[in-house]
């Protein structure tokens, strides 16, 4: 029966619980064929970092080769414990990732992480800025090996 405005009376109405169960198979089935472990960029950004010894910030962003699209560095926002500040951090220093938690452990300490090069989103990733960070997320990358 149409209603006001040509609308079917009731499709303005909470779907069916048929409907919701049969929308929610799909969504399972759809999931058990995907890898649990591939997140896209934008889902991962947000998440929190967490160092060895405590929070250190949130993902900002990634820097990402063009060529082959691999993720050279993760931008780390430590804005709500070292004010203003963001650091490239190499995806090898990440130990673990709770995706639930939307959360990523480095093998590091906050100081290392501190330590880390600075990301200034004017700069130009050249040789002589890349040997600064491998300088220090080569640190990170050696406390996540002790730690292991």
């Amino acid at each position: 029966m149409v209603g006001l405005g040509g609308y079917l009376r009731g499709s303005m109405m909470m779907p069916s619980l048929a409907v919701t169960q049969r929308e929610k198979s799909i969504d399972e089935a759809r999931l058990a064929e995907c890898d649990p472990t591939l997140r896209s960029i934008k889902e991962v950004t947000g998440y929190q970092v967490h160092a060895s010894d405590g929070e250190v910030g949130h993902v900002k962003d990634f820097l990402r080769e063009d060529d082959d699209w691999s993720i050279h560095y993760i931008v780390v926002d430590t804005g709500n414990w070292w004010h203003g500040n963001k650091v490239l951090v190499s995806p090898l220093a990440v130990q673990s990732i709770r995706w639930t938690d939307r959360l990523a452990t480095l093998g590091a300490d906050r100081q290392t992480v501190k330590g880390s090069a600075e990301y200034d989103p004017s700069a130009t990733v050249d040789p002589i800025y890349e040997k600064n960070i491998h300088k220090y997320n080569g640190d990170l990358r050696l406390q996540r090996s002790a730690n292991a």
